[in-house]
């Protein structure tokens, strides 16, 4: 029951974090600036960066 707890929690986060992206995509498209620019590449990384990390320490660490 707590593990589902966590991956509701987990998927909430991420869904958020991209509904974030989006609307600073959307107000990037509508009006660039740098900061929205810095911000949308920041979010993104923010997406990004665990699932790749996760994936590297599971191709050298078969237990983790």
């Amino acid at each position: 029951m707590k593990t589902r707890q966590n991956s509701d929690s987990w998927k909430k986060k991420y869904v958020q974090l991209w509904e974030k992206m989006m609307i600073t995509y959307h107000h990037m498209k509508s009006s660039f600036t740098v900061k929205l620019l810095i911000r949308f590449i920041c979010l993104f990384l923010r997406v990004v960066f665990p699932v790749v990390i996760r994936r590297i320490l599971s191709h050298f660490f078969r237990d983790f």
